[in-house]
């Protein structure tokens, strides 16, 4: 359970573990790293050394740095989310025993972006030795907090936790609107084919339609709320990403910001010839606590080390700047590369801080699925909002393109997505609707 508690930090936040744990326990000897001469090379050539994002915005704290890239940006705006935080902020304050409580605050950490708690994220608590009836009472206890619907396994349970918290009050057209918020009936629900429903059922066709419109007052994602987080954070590398002098991807961790941990040799001294049996297991019970943390540590370098070796490997194109889209690329397919299970490739990228040539970044921005399986090629999701972006840039101010006619030269050109997923990709990009640019070009 610690290994993959520390596998999940960030630099800042396994420092701030091990101080902790450094203070309550003396058998464990804490110095300062020693830089390669290869790191000071590195970190000489990107200078700054720590970030803040203020409202969305990523600034250098060492003048000189040559500032961020509108990617990094929009990246680091997309990727800050603070709902597994409001959801921790509810859980320390439930009053829970110490093992539920620990299972329940690791979920939070597993949250989807858009609140869910997958099936896959389960098991893989399960795989760590974690009783199944805890991990069930543990998810429970997600799914009773706020934003009603967090926790949910599938868009068919968020719904059902939203009817549920909002229409409290038993009724018979909650309980149709409950009856059809299943997977079944999901598709018929977004074609509203209602008499298709309503034969399946054996409802009244009025009274499916009432019950469609409970389920459509409901929210749609709960990631809209908890987007953005306003207060400033501050941000490290984790890990770099540069070109040596031989033209190579090279990887390297973050080292000079992380104390060498050690096992005291005073203390370890001290067990081994005491005879003072409450001093010998208070030690023991200390030294293997020490020992586990050295292992968790060493144990999430060599994964980070492997897990980064082979994005930059996939996206050497893009690092070496001979191309500004990155490849496809799923954590599904560096799980089956790496040989480990997906959940290891998401806990290495959680909360993580690449810096690379093109800016810093969040480890989750090189991880982009295949958009396109056409003719001309393919591409990532993440280049064709580049490509979306350049083609709205050049277009003519007089007759802006539609949406409709975005989506057919992107289909032209590859990326095989839909009018809607245009749409979204435009919007998270910041683009009006060609109505407003069009307004906005005349003015």
């Amino acid at each position: 359970m610690q290994s993959i508690t520390v596998l999940c930090m960030n630099t800042d936040e396994l420092c701030n573990y091990i101080d902790s744990l450094y203070k309550e326990n003396p058998c464990i000897e804490k110095k300062d790293p020693e830089i390669s001469e290869e790191m000071m090379k590195v970190l000489s050539g990107f200078r700054g050394t720590e970030y803040r994002t203020v409202k969305g915005s990523l600034r250098s704290d060492e003048d000189g740095f040559r500032g961020m890239t509108e990617a990094s940006v929009r990246a680091v705006d997309e990727y800050i989310d603070s709902l597994s935080f409001f959801v921790k902020d509810q859980i320390e304050s439930k009053g829970l025993n110490k093992s539920l409580k620990a299972v329940c605050l690791y979920l939070a950490d597993m949250l989807e972006d858009n609140g869910m708690l997958t099936t896959a994220s389960l098991e893989a608590v399960k795989e760590i030795g974690v009783p199944e009836e805890m991990i069930r009472e543990a998810a429970g206890v997600i799914k009773s907090l706020e934003p009603a619907g967090v926790g949910a396994e599938d868009t068919s349970e968020f719904l059902r936790l939203q009817l549920l918290r909002k229409y409290s009050e038993e009724s018979p057209i909650l309980n149709t609107a409950l009856r059809i918020a299943v997977p079944e009936f999901l598709e018929a629900l977004g074609k509203k084919d209602y008499r298709y429903i309503a034969v399946k059922t054996g409802e009244d066709i009025e009274a499916v339609r009432t019950a469609v419109s409970l389920i459509g007052s409901l929210k749609s994602s709960i990631s809209d709320d908890f987007s953005v987080r306003e207060e400033t954070v501050y941000v490290r590398p984790d890990i770099y990403i540069y070109i040596d002098k031989a033209g190579n991807v090279c990887t390297a961790a973050n080292e000079y910001a992380l104390p060498v941990v050690n096992v005291s040799e005073k203390y370890l001294e001290v067990y081994r010839t005491t005879e003072d049996r409450e001093l010998k297991a208070y030690l023991r019970d200390k030294l293997n606590e020490t020992y586990r943390l050295i292992s968790s540590i060493d144990r999430r370098e060599s994964t980070l080390k492997r897990c980064f070796d082979y994005i930059a490997a996939v996206q050497k194109d893009f690092f070496e700047g001979s191309s500004d889209i990155l490849r496809p690329m799923t954590m599904a397919d560096a799980a089956e590369e790496l040989n480990v299970h997906v959940s290891t490739v998401s806990r290495c990228v959680m909360n993580k801080y690449v810096q690379c040539p093109q800016g810093l970044l969040p480890a989750k921005y090189f991880f982009s699925r295949n958009v396109s399986a056409g003719i001309y090629g393919g591409g990532s999701a993440q280049g064709a909002r580049i490509e979306l972006g350049r083609l709205i840039e050049g277009e003519d101010r007089i007759r802006p393109l539609k949406d409709s006619q975005l989506c057919t030269i992107l289909n032209q050109r590859g990326y095989e997505i839909s009018r809607r997923t245009v749409a979204k990709y435009r919007g998270e990009l910041g683009i009006p609707d060609y109505r407003i640019r069009k307004d906005m070009y005349g003015k």
